[in-house]
């Protein structure tokens, strides 16, 4: 058996070998988990996403018109009364109130005004108040309040009320899912046996 040095000598070169290269691979995949690690240190703050997206479109100031060139005026049935509870939230908590949360027609709509419901077939009652322009002595304000008929809700249809609402992370502020919870509540209370409500959820992308 000449040939058993050879043999042995052979087994332990690619012994060795085979160690140097799982050094080799072994120190490479170290590099690349520590440039892994170093990068990931390494992102700069004003390029982590604020997960708070609140934002409000910008609104422009609605200019005079002559009632000779423009004599009609439309009013929208529905009223939104948001901004007002939207601003006092900023307020309470100390801050800042946005130029563009400020609502003027949904802050009035805040507050009853009592207006007397329309007589006979009528659907709303048309009320109306003049006063002197505190800005401009030349000018008049003219106040219109628009009161529906009140339904009662025995005579109302079955309502089917569908939410879809955003259950992800960014919603665990007080203002937003607690407080859509406590709504949902009140909600609840309101309804008839022949109600029915529908939640869809979402987090992240519908």
């Amino acid at each position: 058996m000449k040939n058993k040095p050879f043999y042995l000598l052979a087994f332990l070169l690619l012994t060795v070998l085979s160690c140097k290269k799982y050094d080799a691979a072994a120190e490479e995949t170290m590099d690349m988990d520590t440039t892994v690690v170093a990068t990931t240190d390494e992102i700069p703050e004003e390029n982590i996403s604020d997960p708070n997206t609140e934002s409000y479109a910008g609104l422009e100031e609605n200019p005079f018109e002559s009632p000779q060139k423009a004599p009609l005026s439309t009013f929208s049935i529905d009223v939104d009364n948001a901004s007002y509870t939207n601003i006092r939230r900023f307020i309470n908590e100390g801050q800042p109130v946005p130029k563009d949360a400020v609502r003027i027609e949904e802050m009035m709509n805040f507050f009853k005004y009592k207006y007397p419901q329309p007589e006979g077939q009528n659907p709303f009652s048309i009320n109306t108040e003049v006063s002197e322009s505190p800005w401009n002595k030349n000018s008049l304000l003219l106040k219109i309040g628009l009161q529906g008929k009140n339904i009662p809700m025995t005579n109302l249809p079955a309502s089917n009320l569908v939410f879809l609402i955003d259950v992800s992370g960014s919603m665990d502020e007080a203002n937003k899912l607690p407080l859509l919870k406590e709504s949902m509540k009140i909600l609840v209370k309101e309804l008839r046996p022949q109600d029915k409500v529908s939640i869809v959820v979402y987090a992240g992308s519908a």
